[in-house]
């Protein structure tokens, strides 16, 4: 797994690639509070965020192991969510990198609670790492399974641009798991980019 490093001078984050090291965002509450007007999390909602989250990283060690060297089941599963058929390839490679890059993020994720909305789970903002805004969905869900509070998380994270850029579905209809088999059956480029699809890969694998 690549490694990525981070660094806060003053008021900023940055991460170190290939390249050098690159700005992240400013840090601090000033700066997130401009990007969500929902408060940080805390008590109860910050414990059952944490609990999530402390699941991402092996959950995600799982299914980047099952795309490196799937078994029969694991390779099942790639068909189904990504519609990938061979391995390696380059489409599980892009996969890979963003499961990896998502990993790296995992212990700077901060966490707002809007919990207003009970259609939404989560949101983020791709252009500013780090912060999830959590919604009443995120908290009545379970922690395993299909749209599960991992899972939830990873979604989120993947929309990042640094970690993937992944997009969502178009339109609610287009939501959940029948819609996502069909996308990587009809469209595997456009599953393989997509935060559901990526999302319910990585459940199946691991929760």
């Amino acid at each position: 797994m690549k490694s990525y490093h981070f660094k806060n001078v003053g008021r900023q984050v940055f991460i170190c690639i290939a390249s050098g090291w690159i700005l992240l965002s400013a840090s601090g509450g000033s700066a997130q509070a401009q990007i969500f007007d929902s408060p940080p999390c805390a008590g109860d909602e910050l414990a059952a965020a944490n609990a999530a989250l402390s699941q991402v990283g092996p959950v995600l060690d799982k299914a980047i192991a099952a795309l490196k060297n799937p078994n029969v089941s694991d390779a099942a599963y790639m068909d189904v969510w990504l519609g990938i058929k061979s391995h390696p390839s380059p489409a599980a490679d892009n996969v890979i990198s963003i499961l990896e890059r998502s990993r790296a993020f995992v212990s700077g994720v901060n966490f707002r609670c809007a919990v207003k909305s009970t259609t939404l789970y989560a949101r983020v903002r791709s252009t500013v790492p780090f912060t999830i805004d959590l919604h009443r969905g995120f908290f009545i869900a379970l922690p395993h399974g299909y749209s599960s509070r991992p899972g939830i998380l990873i979604h989120e994270m993947s929309h990042f641009l640094l970690t993937g850029g992944t997009a969502d579905p178009s339109t609610r209809s287009l939501y959940g798991t029948e819609p996502a088999r069909e996308r990587a059956s009809k469209d595997p480029a456009a599953a393989q980019r997509n935060a559901e699809n990526i999302e319910y890969f990585v459940e199946s694998i691991a929760l």
